[in-house]
């Protein structure tokens, strides 16, 4: 099911993750399954979202970022959905921390979506730069999503 007005292209799948959460070190072989999988099907150009996981402490703009969007409870996860007209919405994934549960709701669900996060400019333009930079961090080391 689709939303109207969002683009089903391309969405990021965003895990807000604190390296001493322990719901968060349960979540972590999920999201490295996730990566896996994305990886194979990124080589084959089949790919049908990409996903980040930021960590809280890594970086200045990454806390910025934390704080902006309010993110308090780790792990936060996060579907940033660009739209036609060129911004995104930021959808909340509340459902099962499993690998099929999460994949569904990137690949065609938005389904368990309890908010959805309205975002002033200034916060979007960071939001956007610092996913650039994440993604180029990523791409450099082999291991974008």
């Amino acid at each position: 099911m689709q939303r109207e007005g969002v683009c089903h292209l391309h969405p990021i799948l965003l895990f807000f993750m604190k390296k001493t959460c322990d719901f968060c070190i349960r979540l972590h072989p999920v999201v490295d399954h996730l990566r896996s999988v994305l990886r194979e099907e990124e080589a084959k150009h089949t790919a049908e979202f990409h996903m980040l996981p930021m960590w809280y402490g890594e970086s200045a703009e990454t806390d910025e970022i934390f704080g902006k969007l309010r993110i308090q409870g780790y792990p936060t996860i996060l579907l940033f959905v660009p739209v036609p007209s060129g911004g995104f919405f930021l959808l909340e994934y509340t459902g099962p921390r499993t690998y099929e549960a999460i994949r569904e709701y990137a690949v065609s669900g938005y389904t368990n979506t309890t908010c959805q996060y309205k975002i002033e400019d200034k916060v979007r333009m960071k939001l956007s730069a610092e996913l650039k930079r994440l993604s180029d961090e990523e791409r450099g080391r082999g291991t974008w999503m």
